[in-house]
């Protein structure tokens, strides 16, 4: 089971593990209590408590951008529409509507244009031939 906690601006997630429930015939757990230890020991972890508990923090969904940002990105780029859409896997009507401002970016486009933005080289780097091969054998 799964339990988001919000607090602040960082989102924890807690991961309830039970006990295989097929095997479990003879009794039966109490799955509230479990769950209400595990928000409790995540309670005791945001208070600054020192516990044994695995933390993955969540960063926050990305802003939208505005239309000039888009075409400052892909200028920075120096890149075309139909090559800064090829870069980003889109299609070169969806980089024209994004600088027109007609429609918006989706969250995982988003986060390819904050990478554009803070690293533009990201993009045009190629892999290297052995993370090619590695990708190729994980295909297979």
């Amino acid at each position: 089971m799964t339990c988001v906690i919000r607090s602040g601006i960082y989102h924890y997630v807690v991961f309830v593990e039970f006990a295989d429930i097929n095997r479990m015939t003879r009794r039966r757990r109490n799955v509230s209590c479990e769950l209400k230890t595990a928000l409790q020991d995540a309670l005791q972890y945001e208070r600054g408590y020192q516990i044994d508990l695995r933390v993955t923090a969540i960063p926050p969904l990305a802003k939208s951008m505005p239309p000039s940002r888009i075409k400052k990105i892909r200028v920075s780029l120096r890149a075309s529409q139909p090559q800064f859409a090829r870069l980003l896997n889109v299609s070169t009507n969806t980089v024209q509507s994004w600088e027109q401002g007609v429609r918006r970016p989706r969250q995982a486009a988003l986060k390819l244009l904050m990478i554009a933005d803070r690293n533009p080289q990201a993009l045009l780097d190629e892999p290297s031939t052995s993370q090619a091969r590695g990708a190729a054998a994980v295909a297979r």
